[in-house]
């Protein structure tokens, strides 16, 4: 089995009003820490970018990175998925998705995840936290078609829970609620930010 880890970041953070990619996290650049993170689970990583990818590109990267560029990021982070897993090597045998901007999330919240899939690797892998399930998740590659899909309409993944509930094993994962969208948002990861140091 062959798992890829696919990061979204594209979007260009207009609730925001900066890009979230490049806000400082633990002393790095936020997305130059998911990388990081990431990097350390496998070695087909992915990150997706779009908006502002020029700025992004000069504060961020990796060695085991493989960066794809969209030109098209408006049409939404569904189709930043599509647009990625299109130009996935054959040997990928599952898809981690993991937002950029799910700044909590740790590797060892993330290795569950694997495991489960790597237990289950025909089924459908999604943290559930706050009586919902959601990304961090990974799809086999039996379910990538139907991302592109989906992807192609700009029309939420998470529509397969729904349509593949017998398919869906959800792994607890408290830390995914935290995300970067609002200036609020912002102020919690910087409080974070102040207790790690």
């Amino acid at each position: 089995m062959t798992l890829a880890i696919l990061i979204p970041a594209a979007g260009n953070s207009s609730r925001l009003g900066q890009a979230k990619q490049l806000v400082q996290y633990q002393g790095e650049p936020l997305l130059q820490n998911r990388l990081n993170l990431c990097a350390t689970l496998s070695h087909q990583l992915y990150c997706v970018l779009g908006a502002n990818s020029k700025k992004i590109s000069n504060k961020v990267s990796h060695p085991n990175c493989h960066f794809i560029y969209n030109d098209n990021w408006q049409k939404g982070q569904a189709y930043s998925i599509y647009f990625a897993i299109s130009q996935l090597p054959k040997i990928i045998t599952g898809v981690m998705i993991l937002l950029a901007d799910q700044w909590a999330v740790t590797s060892k919240d993330l290795q569950r995840l694997i495991d489960s899939w790597q237990n289950q690797p025909n089924k459908i892998h999604a943290s559930s936290y706050q009586n919902t399930h959601g990304v961090p998740v990974i799809f086999p590659s039996h379910f990538f078609e139907e991302i592109k899909l989906l992807g192609k309409q700009s029309k939420n993944i998470k529509q397969l829970f729904i349509k593949h509930p017998q398919q869906l094993v959800t792994i607890p994962m408290d830390n995914a609620v935290l995300d970067l969208d609002l200036p609020e948002q912002l102020q919690q990861l910087n409080d974070s930010n102040t207790c790690n140091f």
